[in-house]
């Protein structure tokens, strides 16, 4: 076999419960690779099985290099903390530079994607003197609310599952301590403003200094059925990108392996028969929906008044009882809609790492929801409360209370 054209560095990031993903995105990496390239594929990790680095690793073939490697040195220092379905292992982008500081330029890719085509075009963007090249996120209703949370204009911000790095300049910016200095802050608020964590950070970080690529390098799927939140003048082309894409980024809460009827999910199924790991899939997805089960408790409880709240709304709750608790991990894991705040009058017996906080913050921030959830199911009690919210001049519009009734979703 002749000499090879480039070296290609390639870094994912895993852990146990993600590592057959990883399996089928490099796969499919290596699938459509131009096989006279050689490709140095690493998968950070801090804590993955023997048999999982095994079965990574075993993906190594003449042409592609693939080596799982421990990056606890380097993050072991590093306040990381999870939030919603992000698990830490998303940080470890943060760190590529530092820690594979031989390469010049490094493309990164998130685990729950698949590569259907060759990513040497990727890997020679001219990057001009950008620190980052990665692709437009969708120009949408709920991500253009959070864009201007941020103080950010959603058209010039960008999904970081697929990043082109060049490590100098990555270094000289001091992108990575700059974005770890904001997510010490962060964690500071009652609310963190950093919901989609490292990238929100590294798009306060290098706003306006990013070199953009063609959107099929990142084709978002979790918009194929939300098409009428995404802004008219941009609905057109995200349909045309979803006719030919290079990279299918599963991101968002549904993924192929747990809604195989969606679109696009018959590109992962048919990746992982061809690869032979179907069954594997098919297990870890049983035993995922098992921990489902009980996760998804809330929704045996009370039902949250969904029929009476607009979708994507800000919603502030009132009680922190059974009731509230229901209501507020239904929101949490269906994303309907977003708690921007919860209180209760007993707040200071209430666990500090809810953010409970005293109701008479509901007076204080009036502008920052729609509505107010009153979560209790006594009605002499909850009429008593709604005539105190109308006393802090809470507008009785926005107060939502009915009979609650229990729900089994089994």
């Amino acid at each position: 076999m002749g000499e090879k054209k480039n070296r290609i560095p390639i870094v994912f990031s895993t852990n146990d419960n993600y590592v057959l993903y990883c399996y089928l995105a490099i796969y499919s990496l290596l699938k459509y690779a131009d096989k006279r390239n050689s490709y140095d594929i690493r998968v950070f990790m801090v804590s993955l099985s023997e048999e999982n680095i095994c079965l990574l690793e075993s993906l190594t073939n003449e042409y592609a290099s693939i080596v799982c490697m421990d990056v606890t040195p380097y993050v072991k220092d590093a306040d990381l903390r999870e939030l919603s379905f992000f698990s830490v292992e998303t940080f470890y982008r943060l760190f590529i530079s530092q820690i594979l500081p031989e390469y010049k330029k490094v493309i990164y890719l998130d685990s729950d994607m698949l590569i259907l085509h060759d990513i040497t075009e990727l890997y020679h963007t001219e990057m001009n003197g950008h620190a980052i090249a990665a692709v437009h996120d969708v120009v949408c209703s709920y991500l253009s609310e959070h864009a201007e949370e941020l103080g950010l204009d959603i058209r010039n911000m960008f999904n970081a599952g697929v990043l082109v790095i060049d490590t100098g300049e990555y270094e000289k910016q001091n992108i990575r301590e700059a974005g770890l200095k904001a997510l010490s802050e962060d964690y500071k608020n009652k609310r963190r403003k950093f919901i989609y964590v490292d990238q929100d950070v590294l798009n306060v970080t290098v706003y306006h200094d990013v070199k953009f690529l063609d959107d099929r390098w990142n084709f978002q799927w979790e918009f194929l059925w939300r098409l009428d939140g995404i802004y008219d003048g941009y609905r057109e082309k995200y349909v045309n990108t979803s006719k030919e894409p290079w990279i299918i980024h599963y991101a968002g809460d549904r993924k192929p392996w747990s809604y195989p009827l969606l679109p696009c999910a018959d590109y992962f199924w048919d990746i992982a028969a061809e690869a032979g790991i179907t069954k594997r899939v098919i297990e870890k997805s049983i035993q995922i929906e098992r921990e489902n089960k009980e996760r998804l408790s809330c929704f045996r409880g009370f039902r949250f008044p969904y029929e009476r709240v607009e979708p994507e709304s800000r919603v502030a709750v009132y009680a922190a009882g059974n009731v509230g608790q229901d209501f507020v991990k239904q929101l949490d894991n269906t994303l309907y809609a977003r708690v921007v705040l919860w209180v209760d009058r007993q707040y200071e017996k209430k666990p500090k790492e809810l953010g409970i906080m005293p109701p008479e913050q509901l007076a204080l921030h009036k502008n920052d929801y729609e509505y107010v959830i009153v979560a209790i199911d006594e009605e002499k009690i909850a009429l008593k409360v709604m005539e105190y919210l109308k006393e802090l001049n809470i507008p009785e519009d926005k107060l939502i209370w009915q009979n609650y009734r229990r729900s089994d979703y089994e």
